[in-house]
C-alpha cells in the first residue's frame, strides 16, 4: 500500500501485467509495521547481515541488488503529493524496526507530504494493535479525513 502511495505512473514500478489500462492511484494509506526503505537492515537481530526474506524478495544479496532494494523501497519517492499516509508501528516490534516508519515519517515532513506516525507501546509485528479499538477508530478517523467529499 505504501508503494502504491509513493509511486507515480512515471516512477515505472507497475511492469506489464497486463492491467496497464487501470489506475493503480491511492487517495490515502495505513502502513502498519511496513518494509519502507529495503537498502536498512529490517530488524536489529540482522543489521549485519542481509535478511534472509530480503534477499529471497531480490534474488540476490543486498550488495548485488541494491539498485533493486532502491527501486522497491516506497521512502525513495516520496514527494509533496504524495498521498496521505498513516504510519502505525509496534515499538516492541521485532522483525521490522520501527526505525523503518520513523524514517518514512522524516521522508514525508521533508517532503512536505501529509502524514501521521502512531508508534504503539507494547505493540508487536502485525496486525494485531490494529484491531485495538482506539487504534481502529483512528484508522476510521485518518480515512474518513482524506476520503470523504471535501478532503484534499
Amino acid at each position: 500500500a505504501a508503494m502504491l502511495a509513493a509511486t507515480a505512473p512515471a516512477d515505472g514500478p507497475a511492469g506489464k501485467g497486463g492491467l496497464d489500462t487501470y489506475c493503480s492511484a491511492v487517495r490515502a494509506v495505513v502502513a502498519v509495521c511496513a518494509p519502507l526503505d529495503l537498502r536498512r537492515p529490517l530488524s536489529l537481530a540482522l543489521s549485519n547481515e542481509d535478511d534472509p526474506l530480503v534477499v529471497r524478495f531480490l534474488g540476490g544479496s543486498l550488495a548485488e541488488k541494491l539498485d533493486a532494494a532502491r527501486r522497491a523501497s516506497p521512502i525513495n519517492y516520496i514527494r509533496k503529493e504524495t498521498p496521505p499516509i498513516f504510519l502505525l508501528h509496534g515499538k516492541a516490534d521485532k522483525r521490522v524496526d520501527m526505525s523503518q516508519s520513523i524514517a518514512m515519517s522524516e521522508a514525508l515532513k521533508n517532503a512536505g507530504a501529509i502524514h501521521r506516525l502512531e508508534l504503539i507501546e507494547d505493540g508487536k509485528h502485525g496486525m494485531d494493535f490494529a484491531r485495538d479499538e482506539k487504534t481502529f477508530q483512528d484508522i476510521l478517523a485518518f480515512f474518513d479525513e482524506h476520503l470523504k467529499q471535501g478532503a484534499p
